[in-house]
């Protein structure tokens, strides 16, 4: 058998397809394993349900969103300390990122920080807790969602502090 310039070519793009699919997929899998800080993904626990496990990864993605939202470098303490910086001084409610408080001079208000009032809510469509100033974040605020079970004060709250 003797070995063309087509068969190599054709061997040279084989071998690059399957790398590429591999490094793609090692990629994939990584932002997955951090996106899920490590865990390996739920079992649906005998359930033959797909849907289980779907809600569950949905819930664990839903958490995982909420804390990085909450989070002091998150996208609302972002916007926090932005309002913070500008104006000296924490908002007194959340809903003053997207409008400027009548008290406030104009000088001290380079909003709007947030461009919807569904940026202030939770993946569970409730609205974000904010306390200014913060009980638990003696220097600032604190910030936190209820979490899925919609009570406050329970474990599944997700905050900042």
């Amino acid at each position: 058998m003797t070995v063309t310039r087509r068969t190599k070519r054709t061997f040279f793009f084989v071998v690059v397809g399957l790398l590429a699919v591999g490094i793609v997929g090692s990629i994939a899998w990584l932002v997955w394993y951090d996106m899920n800080e490590g865990r390996t993904p739920p079992t649906s626990g005998g359930d033959d349900n797909p849907f289980t496990e779907l809600a569950a990864r949905n819930l664990e993605a839903d958490i995982w969103r909420t804390r990085r939202t909450v989070q002091v470098d998150g996208f609302l303490g972002t916007c926090l300390a932005r309002l913070h910086y500008r104006a000296g001084r924490y908002p007194d409610s959340l809903k003053d990122l997207l409008k400027k408080p009548p008290d406030w001079p104009a000088s001290h208000w380079d909003g709007p920080y947030v461009s919807t009032l569904e940026l202030l809510n939770d993946p569970w469509n409730r609205p974000y807790q904010y306390r200014y100033p913060g009980v638990h974040s003696l220097q600032s605020y604190d910030l936190w969602s209820v979490g899925p079970d919609g009570v406050n004060g329970t474990a599944d709250d997700i905050s900042n502090w």
